[in-house]
């Protein structure tokens, strides 16, 4: 079995290369008290930014997500990061979008167009192809994901009902795209270690009793214009708590605070979480039950 403790102190200087809407940086060391320090593999179903998964660095782990172009992601990062970065300076350069004659704001719009066509043309991931002529379709794929994530509104991912990328264009004056040598870390941490990249739904994961799940699903809503989806296919809440109380391993989940959440995970330990939420562009607020986690510990 792995010791994390140990392990923490060979870790790697590596952090999320996406944005991701209710990315766990900020609450890594809370969600790391309900860690066992020995486990075997160490699961992760709503992958998303990973920043838990890339601080923790387990040299087991499996780590998936129903968003097929996030796996495909890590895939290539793992595959062919070199690749993925030459793809990414041609749409940083500056003369890729005046030689088309486009202004920042219409380039944006002509590459969301460009990865919509491309993922419905193309389901499928780096690693569930042979041939090259693919492979580099989803290095493609993988550097628009990158682009589009770090220059739309607020780093959003969402889907619209025809499961198209509809995220508006963000305004950023100097967006960081990328981070060769953290993309570069990255590659090497993923393919140095026992790291599974699957695409699937959290429920078709199949821990041991050694083993240890993170799950930071889509959150249940507080009001009606909470976003809380991000593919066209929406989320289930019941049905994570059916497959959570299956679970015969430790696990951690994070949700928000609402009284449905509360009464259906009462059996399991609860931390309530407070925390800085944007009331619009130039106002933050702290909330004093902005999150919860949620914990067995063995």
């Amino acid at each position: 079995m792995e010791n994390l403790e140990v392990n923490h102190m060979k870790k790697k200087n590596i952090f999320p290369f996406i944005k991701w809407v209710g990315g766990k940086s900020k609450y890594i060391k809370e969600i790391e008290e309900y860690i066992p320090s020995l486990i075997d593999r160490y699961y992760e179903p709503f992958i998303g930014g990973g920043a838990l998964f890339l601080h923790l660095q387990p040299k087991k782990a499996y780590i998936s997500d129903i968003n097929i172009e996030l796996i495909n992601c890590y895939q290539v990062i793992r595959a062919d990061a070199g690749e993925l970065m030459k793809e990414l300076d041609i749409l940083i350069d500056p003369n890729t979008s005046k030689n088309q004659n486009l202004n920042v704001e219409n380039f944006y719009y002509h590459l969301r167009n460009s990865f919509n066509y491309l993922k419905k043309e193309n389901a499928f991931s780096y690693d569930d192809v042979q041939e090259p002529s693919k492979k580099e379709i989803c290095i493609q794929k993988a550097s628009l994901f990158i682009y589009l994530n770090k220059t739309c509104f607020r780093g959003l991912y969402r889907e619209n009902k025809s499961g198209e990328m509809n995220v508006p264009y963000g305004h950023y004056k100097t967006p960081a795209v990328y981070e060769k040598d953290n993309l570069l870390q990255i590659s090497e941490y993923l393919l140095e270690n026992d790291i599974t990249i699957s695409h699937h739904s959290f429920d078709k994961i199949n821990p041991t009793s050694n083993d240890f799940v993170y799950m930071d699903p889509p959150y249940d809503k507080e009001s009606s214009t909470d976003f809380t989806s991000y593919t066209k296919h929406g989320f289930d809440q019941e049905k994570l708590f059916i497959f959570v109380q299956k679970l015969i391993c430790p696990f951690v989940l994070s949700n928000s605070p609402t009284q449905f959440v509360k009464n259906k995970y009462s059996k399991y330990g609860q931390k309530i979480m407070s925390g800085k939420r944007s009331v619009d562009i130039k106002k933050i607020k702290t909330v004093k039950e902005i999150e919860i986690i949620i914990y067995k510990t063995n």
